[in-house]
Parts: structure tokens; sequence; C-alpha cells
């Protein structure tokens, strides 16, 4: 049995938003300190500037995670229409055919019975 490959792929999309972030956070703090420091020589000015800094950087990481999350999960949506499609295909292709197609579980159930079993079924009664 294949195991599935989205607990992987989840931790994956993860990681990678947490690393931009981080790498974003860690170089904004240290070069626009460095930029501030050299250009701005007033310590009142400075806790202005500072402030803004701030704000700028929150609306920017906020920004960042809401692109990156919005390509997942459009790449997640389409993921999913196109499974939706191929599972339409497969189901229509079973309930079309004219071969006895059978699913039983192993306590002897049956989990799927497609159309042409079921007409031979009711002919043989």
């Amino acid at each position: 049995m294949k195991k599935s490959v989205k607990p992987y792929l989840d931790e994956y999309i993860s990681l990678k938003i947490a690393i931009i972030y981080a790498s974003f956070s860690a170089l904004w703090i240290l070069l626009s300190d460095q930029i501030l420091y050299f250009l701005v020589k007033n310590p009142e000015i400075m806790t202005k500037v500072q402030m803004i800094k701030g704000w700028i950087f929150i609306l920017t990481t906020a920004l960042i995670i809401f692109f990156l999350l919005r390509k997942e999960i459009r790449n997640y949506l389409q993921t999913e229409a196109a499974l939706r499609q191929s599972e339409e295909k497969y189901r229509l292709l079973v309930e079309n055919q004219t071969d006895l197609v059978v699913k039983v579980d192993l306590e002897g159930r049956f989990l799927f019975v497609s159309p042409s079993y079921c007409k031979m079924l009711w002919n043989l009664s």
C-alpha cells in the first residue's frame, strides 16, 4: 500500500514559509538598523523612525505570508480539482463498462458493485 505524501508536503510548505519569514526578518532587522544608525543622529527622530520601521516590518511580513499562503492554497485547490476530475472519469469508466467489477473487504462485505454485476444478478434470479 502506498504511503500518502500529503503529511510530508504539509510540513514542507510550513517549513518553507517559516524559512522565508525568518530570512526576511533577519535581513530586515540587521540591514535596516545599520542604515538608520548611519542616516539618523537625533535620538528623538530615531525613536519615531524605529516605530515606523516596526509597522512597515509587520505589514511587509503579513503580505509575504499572505501571498505564500494564497499560492499554496491555490496549488492545493488545483490538485484537489484534478483529483476530483480523475475520480469522476474512473467512476464513469467503471459504472459504464460491461465487465463485472466488485470490491470486497477482508470480511467479505461488498464495498462496491458495478451496475453490470447488479444487472447480471437480477437477470439470473
